[in-house]
């Protein structure tokens, strides 16, 4: 029932090839969804790539835990358009204070949302370390947390 009233609330959106989903360092208030087959993202940090996105993937977890939150990666559609479920921060939170997403449900998800956002930290400072090691040029105020 919370997962069909979830669905119902979010928006669809295709992204075209080579468009970006989401941009490094802009205002974030919706996370996403992949939903199709052959969809493909590439998502880089600092102009360098750390990971692909792929069907069911998802992007932007972390704007549901955060009101204040900047997109940490861009996601580039790539190999075909991308198509997307969106889900904004204020549909969530209303969802939650009109009683039908229930308090242990967004507990828990949100807790998986944390954890999802943990560990793509980690492999992304992995790959950004093992880039310095090589001698790749990072920007500027890059810092690796190891």
């Amino acid at each position: 029932k919370e997962l069909a009233a979830m669905i119902d609330a979010m928006d669809f959106r295709t992204i075209a090839i080579d468009q970006n989903v989401v941009t490094q360092g802009d205002d974030a208030s919706e996370m996403m969804i992949i939903t199709n087959e052959k969809a493909h993202c590439s998502v880089t940090i600092n102009g360098k790539e750390v990971r692909t996105f792929a069907m069911y993937d998802i992007i932007g977890e972390a704007t549901l835990l955060a009101g204040d939150h900047h997109r940490g990666a861009t996601v580039t559609a790539s190999g075909s358009e991308v198509q997307v479920l969106c889900l904004t921060r204020c549909k969530w939170e209303s969802l939650f204070t009109s009683g039908v997403i229930r308090e242990e449900v967004s507990t828990g998800f949100q807790e998986s949302a944390r954890k999802s956002s943990v560990k793509f930290d980690k492999v992304d400072n992995a790959r950004v370390a093992e880039m310095v090691k090589n001698g790749e040029v990072l920007d500027e105020g890059v810092s690796i947390v190891a």
